[in-house]
């Protein structure tokens, strides 16, 4: 073989062979691709179910069956009585925890007899932000790197956030949104608690709409320095999409700047780092 053919040969290979998938690549193929396990797994059940069938429901077994029948009703009833109960008690402890929330905005500090209130708020209160404006960038696992960034606004128990995850790797871009309507707890004046829903977006091979859950949480340390911990779960149509940001913050006045760990995971595949930043509040 010359080596004209065998340079030739060589072109042919490669171009016939993709190229291998980057982390962005496997990141959104996990959170987008269902997973064919589950239906082999349900068709193998049901095929033994079928294949365990026959002589054996014979009329001695009737009496043992109604039995249980009996039993499960009474179980059934029994834990949807105690769900019920659960979920007024939670709802109360929610409706009480965001009226706390507006209670923070109708009082301020500055009281005639120099006393502070048990509920109040300063402007530019980082725990329960009117505005906050966010951005970080991140230096993330493998070639990613990405910036992050959020607007939030909110009066009392209510509010909303826009999140724009922006990685890049080698010849890779994957873009990540999330859009929530917040309903903000305040436990005291230093800790809160979100629970927020909402719409996701992931633009990257192909653009794909999901549903999205987050539970952000803020822990003032002191007067200038606070804990963050916002963590958020998407479907995709795929395997369970996850992040997990953690943030250590320090304010004066209304500008900050935060670092902390972030992490991306769907299936086996997972993107993380360490990000650095800064924020506004009023």
């Amino acid at each position: 073989m010359t080596y004209q053919a065998l340079l030739t040969s060589l072109l042919i290979c490669c171009l016939a062979n993709p190229a291998l998938a980057g982390k962005l690549d496997d990141l959104e193929t996990q959170a987008t691709t269902k997973s064919k396990s589950s239906s082999k797994s349900s068709g193998s059940k049901s095929s033994s179910s079928s294949s365990s069938g026959g002589y054996y429901n014979n009329s001695s077994h009737h009496h043992d069956d109604d039995d249980n029948a009996i039993d499960g009703a009474f179980m059934l009833i029994f834990l949807t009585v105690k769900a019920v109960e659960l979920t007024f008690e939670g709802l109360g402890v929610l409706a009480e925890h965001g009226g706390d929330s507006f209670s923070r905005y109708e009082q301020t500090s500055n009281e005639s007899d120099g006393s502070e209130p048990s509920l109040f708020r300063k402007e530019g209160d980082p725990i329960l932000p009117t505005v906050r404006l966010s951005s970080q960038w991140l230096n993330g696992s493998g070639d990613v790197s990405g910036q992050l960034n959020r607007i939030e606004a909110g009066f009392g128990a209510f509010g909303v956030s826009h999140t724009q995850n922006r990685l890049t790797e080698a010849g890779d871009k994957l873009t990540i949104k999330n859009t929530l309507a917040h309903y903000r707890m305040s436990f005291g004046n230093d800790f809160s608690w979100d629970l927020a829903f909402g719409k996701g977006k992931m633009d990257g091979n192909k653009n794909t709409d999901g549903n999205v859950f987050a539970m952000p949480m803020r822990l003032r340390l002191n007067q200038e320095v606070h804990l963050e911990y916002f963590p958020v779960w998407s479907d995709y149509g795929g395997r369970r999409m996850s992040e997990h940001q953690f943030s250590l913050n320090w304010q004066k006045e209304k500008v900050g700047l935060s670092t902390g760990f972030k992490t991306f995971s769907a299936g086996d595949t997972s993107v993380n780092g360490l990000f650095a930043g800064l924020y506004v509040n009023f």
